[in-house]
């Protein structure tokens, strides 16, 4: 008798292992590839969008770059030498210039470009805020009405993309090496030098509801049909059937650095329509810089006097947030760095940290502070005055945690990278969702160790069984 372990991967982000047995499998013939669910396995890991692109529409389809090299070349890395802490705007505006190169000239279609290489993260296209077809946009979030300034009358939609250099796109590689058949059996670290960037547009309709935006590049897009608002992300699949515009507001990038406590370096940009440089893709202004999540800054320290010393905050961001005459309170929480689109709440990295392999971890929500009657923000647990440990839950979240190391114990480390991670969730989703076709996943440790797939007719014919011996759903 031989055993086989089988992983149902189960959409609610569990899994029940499955074990095996019975029936002689023998010879080669029992551990050959099932065409027909590779092949299906292979076909959606290379599709670029689900979404359909309306019939009026006479530009070209968005185009994934999932071709990941095994291997990258060195020393592609200008930002390397310039000491981020003691020159931050320098540092800004390499990076600025690194992303742009080759790519604004083609629109971002990042095959095209001519000066280095850029790839796209995997499976971001089946979930429900998946990319739409004209620019591989997803729905990041939200904008909550008065963000963006007083005119804001109702929520904005959020839509990225994201784009991962070369040495980036090794990690992807060794996980997606075979898009029939991934591999993802321990902690992810990126190597030094690895950088991803991500553009982020919103669908401000005019000038007046977002006049910082004014003459901000736009595209077209697929977006979610307009509502009160968007708190169900299962309503995020309800797309138009016409194209619509987005405006560039921010881009923002991570960076993978030994020199940085935690391994990464994150910034932002945010565009400003008052600047006069001709190219729009010039008017954005360097936000700030991150390096560490200031575990120390507790909300005692902060009402103390104490400051970020992990974060630099450009002045420039702080002047843009007065005179947009936001709803929001601070960019980050307590001076940490976060991009104008995101929540205030939290911080670049903090949110980035809690990427890990099997599981989405609840984030903070806005539920997580109150607004005092003094007009200040702080946690929840402090609602009765700050004192020593109030906020002790919300601390947990910003954590210094290395690079390559997970959130929590017992976890498989993502490294800061929530792309990699809800790209993972999703293809176990799609695994999910074809065994009602009957399609399942096995490993075959005693003779490979990577996972096939077979149908559950051929399980029969093999002569084995299912048994279910644990499950967490």
């Amino acid at each position: 008798m031989r055993y086989l372990r089988l992983f149902y991967l189960v959409r609610r982000r569990s899994v029940a292992a499955v074990l095996v047995s019975g029936g002689v499998v023998g010879g080669h013939e029992a551990f050959t590839r099932s065409y027909g669910a590779e092949d299906s396995a292979k076909a959606e890991f290379e599709t670029s969008s689900k979404f359909p692109i309306p019939q009026d529409y006479r530009g070209l389809a968005w185009q994934i770059r999932n071709d990941y090299p095994a291997t990258a070349s060195k020393g592609d890395a200008p930002w390397a030498d310039i000491d981020f802490k003691k020159h931050p705007e320098r540092f800004c505006d390499v990076i600025k210039r690194y992303c742009m190169e080759g790519n604004k000239e083609v629109d971002f279609n990042v095959q095209n470009n001519k000066k280095r290489n850029w790839y796209h993260a995997a499976w971001l296209h089946y979930a429900e805020n998946g990319r739409e077809p004209l620019h591989g946009l997803t729905f990041e979030r939200p904008v909550s009405t008065g963000e963006l300034s007083a005119n804001q009358k109702r929520p904005l939609q959020a839509w990225t993309c994201g784009y991962y250099n070369e040495l980036a796109a090794t990690v992807f590689s060794r996980i997606w090496k075979d898009g029939s058949s991934p591999q993802w059996d321990d902690h992810v670290k990126f190597p030094n030098g690895a950088m991803v960037f991500k553009l982020l547009m919103v669908d401000a309709k005019d000038d007046e509801e977002a006049p910082i935006l004014k003459g901000a590049p736009m595209w077209d897009a697929v977006i979610v049909k307009e509502r009160e608002n968007y708190d169900d992300p299962d309503t995020w699949s309800d797309r138009n059937d016409y194209v619509s515009k987005v405006r560039l507001l921010q881009v923002d990038y991570a960076i993978a650095d030994q020199r940085s406590p935690i391994g990464w370096i994150w910034g932002s940009f945010m565009y400003d329509g008052r600047r006069k440089e001709k190219d729009p893709w010039e008017r954005l202004t360097p936000f700030g810089l991150q390096w560490g999540n200031d575990p120390q800054l507790d909300q005692e320290a902060y009402e103390a006097g104490a400051r970020v010393k992990e974060s630099w905050v450009n002045p420039a961001a702080d002047e843009l947030l007065r005179y947009l005459h936001s709803s929001r309170p601070m960019w980050g929480w307590n001076g940490r760095l976060n991009g104008p689109a995101d929540n205030f709440i939290s911080a670049c990295a903090s949110c980035h940290s809690t990427a890990v392999k099997t599981t989405s971890l609840p984030l903070l929500t806005q539920d997580s502070v109150i607004h005092t009657k003094r007009g200040a923000y702080v946690p929840a647990g402090c609602k009765n005055g700050v004192t020593p440990g109030c906020d002790a839950a919300a601390m947990e979240f910003f954590r210094n945690i290395p690079a390559g190391k997970p959130y929590k114990e017992g976890q498989i480390s993502a490294d800061y990278s929530l792309q990699l991670m809800m790209g993972w969730i999703n293809y176990q989703h799609w695994l999910k969702d074809n065994e009602k076709e009957g399609w399942v996943e096995y490993v075959m440790r005693r003779v490979t160790g990577r996972p096939r797939y077979v149908s559950t007719r051929r399980l029969a014919r093999m002569g084995a069984s299912p048994t279910h011996v644990n499950s967490d759903e």
